[in-house]
This record gives C-alpha cells, structure tokens and sequence, in this order.
C-alpha cells in the first residue's frame, strides 16, 4: 500500500505515524564492520551514513559520519563479537564509547565517535570479529 503526507503524519489509509516521531526516532547512521587483526584495516560490511572507519589502534575505532550529525548529543548502540575466529571461543567483547578523561564527556563530534572494544575476559582493547554501531539523535 503506498503512503501519502498529510499535515506532518504519514498515513496508509488506515494509520497513521506523526512525521517527527519517525525523524527523530530513526538512526541517523549505522555500520557493521570487521577488524579481525590490529594489522589489517577495519572493512565495512554494510552501513548508512557512514563513510569510513578509522582503525586507531587495538581495539580502538573512529566511526566517521558521511553526513555530520546537528550536534554531539546523540545516543550511540554498540556491539561486538568475540575477538577469535577459532571454534568455541570463550571471549565476551564489548563495544562502548570512549571516554576522554575521568571529567570529560565521551569522544563524540557531529562528524565522528570514538569507540573502543574491550575484552571483557582480560579488560584489554581487543580487536573484534565483528562490530555494529547505530546512532540516534537530531
């Protein structure tokens, strides 16, 4: 059923979504990516909005913004696999923004985050298989 644009909602027929629930609830970018050793470069898997991923070191990962984001204030979703390819490995990873310092705000510009995955095991940066970073905000 096709949807048409009536006073700020959108409407099949028979429900409709206010226009500003949609924009603002939506992710203004997104990327699944691989960083399976820190000597090769992080590879996009499948993303939007985003334009590249700066492998800073181990475990440590810049999502860089096609488009910039209206501010920093944005909500980041992350998560990552196990940091080994070899078959029942038992490493838990996480992805999480990082942190400047102690007093300061996570690294996050209108055109970039800064993330890092750590091994749970070991509380190390790890170099993960597999990664996702979704972000919401205006």
């Amino acid at each position: 059923m096709a949807g048409t644009l009536v006073a700020g909602a959108l409407s099949t027929g028979s429900a409709s979504v206010n226009l500003n629930e949609i924009v603002r609830g939506t992710a203004k970018a997104w990327v699944n990516f691989a960083d399976p050793t820190e000597n090769t470069a992080s590879t996009i898997r499948s993303a939007y909005n985003v334009s590249s991923i700066t492998d800073i070191g181990k475990g440590i990962y810049d999502v860089n913004f096609l488009n910039p984001l209206s501010n920093d204030l944005y909500c980041v979703v992350a998560t990552a696999s196990q940091g080994s390819t070899a078959a029942n490995a038992t490493t838990a990873n996480l992805l999480v923004e990082m942190k400047g310092t102690s007093t300061t705000y996570a690294l996050k510009t209108p055109t970039a985050v800064r993330m890092c995955s750590v091994d749970n095991n070991q509380d190390a940066y790890f170099d993960s298989f597999s990664a996702n970073v979704a972000v919401f905000g205006t």
